[in-house]
């Protein structure tokens, strides 16, 4: 496409946009010749490189594709523990994940029948590569900073029996709220 000099502007500009909303992202470099400079009208920078220009339909896909289509937690979850999940949210700081792996094996001493579910970033889902007190890493969303949207309340059940949100406590606001199904000694937390 990027050699042929026989189209018309109205055919290029079809096929870009067939291209694009295709997610045929090859299709869609192929378009542009090798010393192409894109300068997208929304950003500040021109884009010189074929890299640049595929980092930057990538980050767009990626963008779109997480408004319009969300994950969903329970793509993420085995089907036959339910009734017996832990989830342990810690979204970000690879120094807040990895100061969390030293509280994952009393977690599972306390509760050795139930499977435990790390949610995190993606970025940090290394630092948690082989921890054999993890059942699962899964990917954070922001749903996870309600205890209750992950443990149910009313009539919404929960996908988790307990949800550790402690990143809420030290990341977000001061809060500490559960379904009361939680071993934890509450005489103990008081300190003064």
């Amino acid at each position: 496409m990027k050699n042929r000099r026989d189209q018309s502007p109205e055919t290029i500009v079809d096929h870009w946009t067939e291209y694009f909303n295709n997610g045929n992202l090859e299709r869609l470099l192929d378009m542009y010749h090798e010393e192409a400079t894109l300068l997208p009208t929304f950003l500040s920078k021109v884009l010189s490189t074929r890299e640049q220009i595929e980092d930057y339909f990538r980050k767009v896909a990626k963008d779109h594709n997480a408004k319009h289509f969300p994950e969903k937690i329970e793509d993420h979850l085995d089907k036959d523990d339910e009734g017996k999940r832990i989830v342990y949210v810690m979204p970000e700081s690879s120094v807040d994940v990895l100061l969390s792996t030293s509280l994952l094996k009393s977690i599972k001493e306390k509760y050795p029948d139930y499977n435990l579910y790390f949610a995190t970033k993606l970025q940090y889902y290394h630092i948690l590569q082989g921890n054999p007190y993890i059942h699962k890493v899964i990917p954070y969303n922001p749903q996870f900073d309600s205890a209750l949207y992950l443990e149910g309340a009313g009539d919404k059940k929960g996908f988790f029996e307990i949800a550790f949100t402690p990143h809420i406590t030290t990341q977000r606001v001061n809060n500490y709220i559960h379904n009361c199904k939680d071993l934890i000694d509450k005489k103990r937390l008081c300190t003064f």
